[in-house]
């Protein structure tokens, strides 16, 4: 979660000078956006609960299930833009990841879009002028990424996690607002059209959906990835990925008892296989 606005800030000073003799890139300092922090829309919601107590992933936190949603950092960063459409600078759209790790241990974690103020200042010691080492980034904004409008649904009939399985009370207000979880998708993309209109990549399948990302919105059904060959004719498969919901029985869906299937089975399946990553890093 630190380390990417890190990056962002070291290419930032590289390229500001616009001259020829640009000094090679070197650290200034480091943006920090504390674990500690907890947006007030995933604070006292239940999550974790399907991680094995000790697992070596999760040492640092064995003490789960967690009473809050904790960061586990981004998948993606792009810019901001304000309502003309114009970037603003120091502004991001933050993409969280599917949550714990896989399908089988995220089906608790609520997915969400960040707006972050992410600002390092910074000089080549002009008069010898020095900053902080840590700048603390500032979230502006956190966005449950929900389905009102019911356009999230499968193949097979199954349609998103919520509608089958939450851990506890905590988490109704999510189920009526359709909130899609690490089971339903894995983002790993987003491409930002304007503030209210963004493509996101899914790498479960993978697929791309179009969303809100101020407000988390889903806008529309997603669209599978086409297997396509080296020339790029479409051979009438789609990809798809062990953690797809469409390899599950309805049955085991509605029992909220297929969080994946084995590789088998989609190797068996009318799609070709994409295991493990669906493509969307």
């Amino acid at each position: 979660m630190k380390f990417a606005p890190v990056s962002l800030s070291v290419l930032f000073a590289s390229s500001a000078l616009g001259q020829e003799d640009k000094k090679e890139h070197y650290l200034v300092g480091l943006l920090n956006y504390p674990n500690s922090y907890i947006p007030e829309v995933l604070q006292g919601v239940s999550s974790g609960n399907a991680i094995p107590v000790g697992d070596q992933m999760w040492s640092s936190a064995p003490n789960v299930p967690f009473t809050d949603v904790p960061g586990v950092g981004f998948s993606d960063m792009e810019l901001y833009y304000d309502a003309d459409g114009n970037v603003v600078k120091g502004e991001y759209f933050c993409l969280s990841d599917n949550g714990f790790g896989s399908s089988d241990n995220s089906a608790d974690y609520p997915l969400n879009i960040q707006h972050l103020k992410i600002q390092k200042p910074f000089t080549y010691r002009h008069a010898e002028t020095t900053f902080e080492k840590y700048t603390e980034v500032t979230n502006i904004g956190t966005a449950l990424i929900h389905d009102p409008d019911q356009y999230i649904k499968w193949e097979n009939g199954a349609d998103i996690q919520v509608t089958y399985g939450v851990p506890d009370e905590t988490w109704d207000e999510y189920v009526n607002l359709r909130v899609l979880t690490g089971r339903d998708f894995d983002p790993e993309g987003l491409a930002v059209i304007s503030q209210e209109c963004a493509v996101l990549g899914d790498e479960m399948m993978p697929a791309i959906f179009m969303v809100n990302p101020t407000t988390g919105v889903v806008l529309s059904p997603f669209v599978r990835t086409p297997d396509i060959d080296e020339k790029g004719a479409f051979n009438g498969k789609f990809l798809s990925t062990r953690s797809d919901k469409v390899h599950c029985s309805m049955e085991a869906v509605e029992a909220d008892t297929c969080s994946s299937v084995e590789s088998s089975v989609v190797d068996d399946s009318e799609y070709t296989k994409h295991d493990k990553s669906g493509g969307y890093e």
